[in-house]
C-alpha cells in the first residue's frame, strides 16, 4: 500500500472512530425508585458550541431533532453527534413530567436522566392544554410558563382584581409538554386566571391569555418571522459578534423573551422564529467599539425583515467621579451602573479608590447612571439629577466627562 493510500485509510479510520466515540449513551430512570422508565423517548432538543458563540439558532444544528426510545433496561444511544457541540436533551414518558438534561457532552460518558411521576392532584386549580404546530401535530418539549396571574376577590358589593408577575407562591414555574403535546400548571387558587408564555424549538414564542382550570386550551405555535442583517467594522465583516433581539416594549404582559445569535464569517446574522408583527431592538456587543441599536419591525409569519448594516463605531465616553459625604472615603469596589432607556441593557464599572470611573464605547441614546451603595443615595445637588429615578440622566449624544456624582446619606 502506498503512503498516500495509507494516509487516506488512516484518515477514514480516525473519522469513523471519532464519530463512533461521540455516540451519546445514557439511561432514564424513575427519580424515587431508580428503576428504568419504560417507553421513555430521549430527544436532542437544542445544541450550543463548546467554544465561542453560534451563528446558528440553538435548534438549527443537524443533530437537533434526533430521538431514541429507551430499551427494557432504560438505556438509550444516539449515534454520531457533532463532537464540537454540547447538547440539551429532553426525556418524555407517559405518566411522568418531561425533564431536560442540559449541556451534555457525549465525550464525558453516560448520562443519567431522572424523571418524576406526574401528579394529577388539585384538579380544581390545574390549568391544562395542548400545544401543536401549524400542521396540527403535537409539539413535544414546548415550555409553558406563567406570564401573569389574575385573581378576583369580592369585598362586599365590590370585586377587586389583582394581577401579579414573576414568582408567585403556589404557582408552578413552568411545564414542559409531553409526547402528546400536553401541559399542566397549578395555580394558587381555583378561581384564578393565567396568561402563559409558550416557547418551542423552531417555532415562534406566543402568549396565550386567560387560561382557567377545567377548560383545556389548544395552543397553536407558528413559524414566526425572521430578522437578518450584517455587522461591519471599518467596512470589513465582523465575525463572532453577539447580536441581541428584544421587543421595544418591555411590558411584562407582552414579553416574549430575549434572543441572541452570533454573526458568521461574513458578518451576517439571521435570527429566525421571532414574534410576528412585533417591534424589536436589534443590538450588538463589540469589544473596543459600539453598534448603535436598530429598531426593526417584523412582518407576518414566514416573512423576513432586513436590519441592514450595523457598523461598529468608536462610541462615546462617559466619565466622572463619585463624591461621598464629607469625611467619608469612597467605599472599596464601588460599582457604577449605566442603564440605557431604549434597550434596558446595562453596563457596570468599578470606581477607583479616588472615586473616578469611566465607561468607554458608549452607544448613543439617553441613559441613567446609578451608584447603588448601602446607606447612601445620589444627591439632588448632582448635575442632571432626576427626582423620579433618584439617579443621573445622561444626555443622549456626545462625550460626557467630568461628571460629579454627589452622594448623601439616606
Amino acid at each position: 500500500m502506498t503512503m498516500h493510500r495509507l494516509a487516506i485509510a488512516l484518515s477514514l479510520l480516525f473519522t469513523l472512530t471519532a464519530a463512533a466515540s461521540n455516540d451519546l449513551r445514557g439511561v432514564v430512570v424513575d427519580d424515587a425508585s431508580a428503576k428504568p422508565v419504560a417507553g421513555a423517548h430521549v430527544y436532542v432538543y437544542t445544541a450550543s458550541p463548546k467554544i465561542g458563540l453560534s451563528a446558528f439558532c440553538p435548534s438549527c444544528y443537524r443533530d437537533c431533532g434526533k430521538k431514541e426510545q429507551v430499551d427494557s433496561t432504560g438505556t438509550f444511544r444516539i449515534e454520531a453527534l457533532d463532537p464540537t457541540l454540547f447538547f440539551n436533551l429532553l426525556a418524555v414518558a407517559d405518566g411522568y413530567e418531561p425533564v431536560f438534561a442540559n449541556k451534555v457532552d457525549p465525550a464525558s460518558g453516560s448520562v443519567t436522566i431522572r424523571m418524576t411521576p406526574r401528579s394529577t392532584a388539585d384538579a380544581d386549580r390545574l390549568v391544562t392544554g395542548t400545544v401543536h404546530d401549524p400542521e396540527g401535530k403535537p409539539v413535544v418539549g414546548a415550555i409553558v410558563e406563567p406570564n401573569g396571574y389574575t385573581i378576583e376577590q369580592k369585598v362586599g358589593s365590590r370585586t377587586s382584581r389583582r394581577t401579579g408577575y414573576g414568582e408567585i407562591p403556589g404557582l408552578d414555574k413552568l411545564s414542559v409538554t409531553n409526547a402528546k403535546g400536553e401541559f399542566a400548571l397549578r395555580m394558587p387558587a381555583a378561581g384564578g386566571k393565567l396568561d402563559v408564555r409558550v416557547t418551542a424549538r423552531a417555532l415562534a414564542p406566543r402568549i396565550e391569555r386567560t387560561l382557567v382550570a377545567g377548560e383545556p386550551r389548544k395552543i397553536a405555535l407558528m413559524p414566526g418571522a425572521t430578522i437578518s442583517g450584517r455587522v461591519l467594522r471599518d467596512g470589513q465583516p465582523a465575525a463572532g459578534i453577539p447580536v441581541k433581539f428584544q421587543q421595544q416594549s418591555r411590558a411584562a404582559a407582552n414579553f416574549l423573551g430575549r434572543f441572541e445569535i452570533a454573526t458568521n464569517d461574513d458578518g451576517l446574522f439571521v435570527m429566525t422564529n421571532l414574534g410576528p408583527n412585533e417591534t424589536y431592538v436589534v443590538s450588538a456587543a463589540v469589544d473596543g467599539g459600539v453598534v448603535e441599536p436598530k429598531i426593526v419591525k417584523t412582518g407576518a409569519d414566514e416573512t423576513s425583515a432586513d436590519a441592514g448594516v450595523l457598523p461598529v463605531e468608536r462610541g462615546r465616553r462617559i466619565a466622572g467621579t463619585i463624591v461621598p459625604p464629607e469625611g467619608m472615603p469612597t467605599p472599596p469596589k464601588t460599582q457604577v451602573l449605566l442603564v440605557w432607556s431604549q434597550t434596558g441593557t446595562s453596563a457596570t464599572t468599578e470606581a477607583a479608590p479616588d472615586g473616578r470611573f469611566v465607561f468607554e464605547a458608549v452607544q448613543d441614546g439617553s441613559a441613567t447612571l446609578y451608584a447603588p451603595l448601602r446607606g447612601l443615595t445620589v444627591s439632588p445637588r448632582s448635575a442632571w439629577f432626576d427626582l423620579n429615578e433618584e439617579a443621573i440622566i445622561i444626555p443622549g449624544e456626545g462625550d460626557c466627562l467630568d461628571l460629579r456624582v454627589l452622594l448623601a446619606e439616606e
